[in-house]
Parts: structure tokens; C-alpha cells; sequence
């Protein structure tokens, strides 16, 4: 089976990551496969050796519009869907999955659409609205990453698509750490979404209770922003914004306790590879339904509502109150449930729909 698969960019965020790790696994089964990007961009995920790889742009290209923007990509996608001929293609989020829709109309690949995030962010205004619904109502294949998400878009869109969670690099599934853990961790672009300021800002206040540090894995456009609010706190030999990291599994598997505060999320992939690194983590049950998917409160991790401070640092608190035994029988029961991510598993399920989909027609 020849397979396209087509996301804007290849580096920076979870969905990227995804997109990756599916397309390596197609490669690495024997499919024909290519993945199309808008642009490149610098620290890109590594792709298969044998997956074909194609730039609609050579650098971004900056449009008047938006709709004249996306009437530019669309011809090129389209271009390209010509000469490769795919039998399935596969975008990822909303304006790749707007355009692949559009260049694929008379063609003969399925298209398979996906929505990585909580489609309530985006199911905004008359345009926000038209190119989130568009593609959903007209792809032979939708994945969603959420039943919240799944059942967003009602019964015609809910038919002809399915759930199909993240799937988690092999590399966070070695053997358990078992040496001394410290510190306490989180991961994630560095963004109002991940409102990294509210974990320092409960940080602040237990900081005189714990000799562990607060490690900040992430880069993003709020780095300065929290910077000042560190130097604001008087935290800067205690909190540290540790930039991005390629071998972050290395990095987190030592850590005490990961905290997960976004404001909303699809299914957040930070949180599942915590999790199947063992750790006992606390996450805002974020708008999206994600987390609350992941954590059963109190057996394999501790949900606490979102933006409150108080909230998180009193459950910071308490689990770093726990003994170590404690600590390590949440991080048993988070691995267990991770063991259902695992890279292997969630990319044949998406084998398996791309496989049904080039061989039926859509219900």
C-alpha cells in the first residue's frame, strides 16, 4: 500500500511527533510511504530511511490571506497527490486536514483526517468553524484522539470515524529506575496552553518544604515571561527552564514526581510518556477529556482542576509527603496503563484503518 501523509511541519509539537513515529512504523512494515510538509524547519523528528520526504515550500511562504494561503498550498498538495498517487492520504490538524480534503476532490485516495487537540479551541467564527467541520464531514476516516472529541462532531461524523490514542516511543518503556529519584519535572512548549507559570507559581510555595528542584523541559515564546516570574520569586537556584531536550526519556526517568498543567489538550503526550516511565504524576483535568482518559485519581496518578494554584500546590504537597514505596506503587499502576501506548500497538491500529479504509467505501 502507497501511503501520504501531510501535517505543516515536522518538529516542535506533539502531533508532529505522532505523525513521525506513524509514518516510521508504515515504513518500517513495507508500505510505500511519503510524508509532505508545508516547509522545513530546523530540528526536525527523524524520519524512516524509506519514507519518501516532500517540501511544498522551500522556505514559508508568506501569504496575503488566509484564504489565499491555503488556495496556494491546496495546488501544490494537489500537485503533488498527482504524482505520487497515493492510495491513502493522512493529514494532521486543521489546516492540513482542510487542504487535503480540497486537493484530493476527484482524485482516487482516501483521505484520512485527524484533530490532535480540543476542537472546542478551534470551533470558533465562521471560518474557524467551516475548515474544523469541512474535512470531517467530507474524509473517508477521521481519528480523534478523545471520546470528548469523538462525540463532538455528532452521529454523521462519529460513524465514519474512530479513536485511536498516541502512541508512545519504545524508548520510555526500558527497565524501571531504581536508584535514588529527585526533583520534580515537567514537559511542554513553553505557552499560555501549558501554564507552566501556575506549576511555578504553587512551586513558590512549598519550595521550603522540599530539597527538589523544578525542572522545565520546553522551549516556546513564553520563556522570557517565565523567566521573570522565577527572578520575580527568587527561584532561580531553584527553578530551571532546561530548554529542549532530544533524550528527554534519560532526563525524566529519575524525577520524583511530573506535573502536567495544561489548560486544555487533546491527549497530551507528555503526560502518556511520564507515565510509561513510571513516575507519578499530577495533571489539571484539562478541557479536552485527555487526562481524565489517562488518570484514574488516586490509583495511577491525581487530577486537580485546571488553573488552580491552590489545588495543585496542595497535592504537590501531599505526594511528595508519601514515602517512596507510596510514591513508586502510583509510578507501578501509571506504567501499567501506559502499557496500552505503546508504539507498536496504536500504530498497527492505524495500519489496520488505513488498510480498511483503501479497501472500502466510507459507511
Amino acid at each position: 500500500m502507497k501511503v501520504l501523509f501531510y501535517i505543516n511541519i515536522l518538529s516542535g509539537g506533539g502531533a508532529e511527533r505522532v505523525l513521525t513515529n506513524v509514518a516510521n512504523y508504515f515504513a518500517s512494515q513495507g508500505h510505500e510511504t511519503v510524508v509532505v510538509n508545508t516547509f522545513e524547519t530546523p530540528n526536525e523528528y527523524p524520519l524512516d530511511k524509506q519514507a519518501k520526504h516532500i517540501y511544498l515550500e522551500a522556505e514559508e511562504e508568506k501569504a496575503p490571506n488566509f484564504w489565499v494561503r491555503n488556495y496556494q498550498r491546496i495546488k501544490k498538495l494537489r500537485k503533488v497527490l498527482k504524482q505520487e498517487k497515493p492510495e491513502v492520504a493522512i493529514s494532521f490538524m486543521t489546516e492540513p486536514n482542510f487542504r487535503l480534503v480540497l486537493a484530493s476532490i476527484g482524485l482516487k485516495n482516501k483521505t484520512l483526517t485527524s484533530l490532535r487537540i480540543n476542537p472546542e479551541y478551534e470551533d470558533k467564527g465562521i471560518r474557524g468553524r467551516f475548515c474544523l467541520r469541512f474535512p470531517f464531514q467530507c474524509a473517508d476516516g477521521v481519528v480523534f484522539q478523545t471520546e470528548h472529541a469523538h462525540k463532538y462532531f455528532g452521529k454523521r461524523v462519529e460513524r465514519h470515524s474512530r479513536v485511536i490514542v498516541n502512541p508512545v516511543n519504545s524508548l520510555f518503556y526500558g527497565e524501571p529506575y531504581e536508584g535514588e529519584r529527585k526533583n520534580i519535572v515537567t514537559a511542554g512548549r513553553l505557552c499560555a496552553q501549558k501554564n507552566q507559570l501556575m506549576l511555578i507559581n504553587a512551586f513558590s510555595k512549598i519550595v521550603n518544604e522540599t530539597q527538589d528542584n523544578l525542572l522545565i523541559y520546553g522551549e516556546g515564546d513564553y520563556r522570557e515571561l517565565l523567566q521573570k516570574r522565577i527572578n520575580e520569586l527568587g527561584l532561580n537556584d531553584r527553578v530551571f527552564l532546561m530548554g529542549n531536550e532530544p533524550k528527554l526519556y534519560e532526563k525524566l526517568k529519575s524525577a520524583k514526581l511530573f506535573v502536567f498543567p495544561s489548560d486544555f489538550e487533546g491527549l497530551p503526550n507528555a503526560l502518556m510518556e511520564a507515565m510509561a516511565l513510571g513516575l507519578p504524576a499530577i495533571s489539571t483535568d484539562c478541557d479536552g477529556g485527555g487526562a481524565r482518559m489517562l488518570i484514574e485519581h488516586g490509583k495511577n496518578g491525581y487530577l486537580i482542576p485546571k488553573r488552580d494554584t491552590d489545588a495543585l500546590e496542595k497535592t504537590m504537597r501531599e505526594v511528595l509527603a508519601l514515602s517512596n514505596e507510596e510514591r513508586e506503587k502510583i509510578g507501578a499502576e501509571a506504567r501499567k496503563t501506559a502499557e496500552g501506548f505503546r508504539y507498536e500497538t496504536i500504530a498497527k491500529k492505524w495500519e489496520d484503518y488505513a488498510i480498511e479504509l483503501k479497501g472500502n467505501k466510507r459507511a
